[in-house]
């Protein structure tokens, strides 16, 4: 028991000075009533001076790509496409075609001609000359030489140019003149040079 009976009322002061400073040690029993206030004020907002010191490693890390393999595999991620051989018009080279259908040339012509055969071919002004470079290089027809018109083909272009067709005022080569008309229905069709079969051009439709 208290050796003092305690008081009525609270007292003005406590019995016992409070302590300066906090003490070392928590007292026995604990509060059982909350502080009016925090023991210390929680930061509210980011510290003003942020520190200058990068830290030693980011807090997680956060990986956008898959980083890449250090030694290169031993086997391609998708097998190849295997290459083929390029098609071709006439399942020849353009070489090949060219060279076939200049000596098919050449033998007609040397068969069927006075005129020096070299020089028929080397002369670029030539008749003969300028149908066969239209024949192989130039004809949308492109025809292989082992049609059986190349060389009807070739002799009514050669026609075309010896008459100098180019000058032709009606059916004259598509690149001179596109117009092809004939007051003949029967012999009317398309100019000459055309990328169409030689019989359907103008004058020879019905010529087969």
């Amino acid at each position: 028991t208290p050796s003092v009976e305690p008081t009525a009322g609270p007292t003005g002061t406590p019995s016992v000075e409070p302590t300066a400073g906090p003490t070392g040690t928590p007292s026995d029993e604990p509060s059982r009533k909350q502080t009016s206030s925090p023991s210390a004020t929680p930061t509210i907002s980011n510290s003003s001076n942020p520190s200058n010191n990068r830290s030693n490693a980011p807090s997680k890390e956060i990986v956008l790509i898959p980083p890449p393999t250090v030694t290169p595999t031993n086997t391609p991620s998708l097998t190849p496409s295997t290459s083929y051989a390029p098609s071709f018009p006439c399942n020849i080279t353009p070489q090949s075609r060219s060279d076939q259908l200049a000596d098919i040339i050449y033998n007609v012509s040397l068969s069927t001609s006075a005129i020096d055969i070299v020089d028929m071919f080397h002369n670029e002004m030539t008749p003969q000359f300028r149908a066969a470079s239209w024949l192989v290089n130039e004809d949308a027809f492109h025809v292989c030489p082992s049609s059986i018109n190349v060389v009807q083909r070739y002799v009514v272009a050669l026609i075309y140019f010896q008459m100098n067709g180019d000058s032709w005022t009606n059916c004259a080569a598509a690149s001179a003149s596109p117009m092809c008309e004939v007051d003949n229905q029967a012999l009317k069709g398309d100019p000459f040079l055309s990328a169409s079969h030689e019989c359907s051009w103008a004058f020879l439709k019905n010529f087969n």
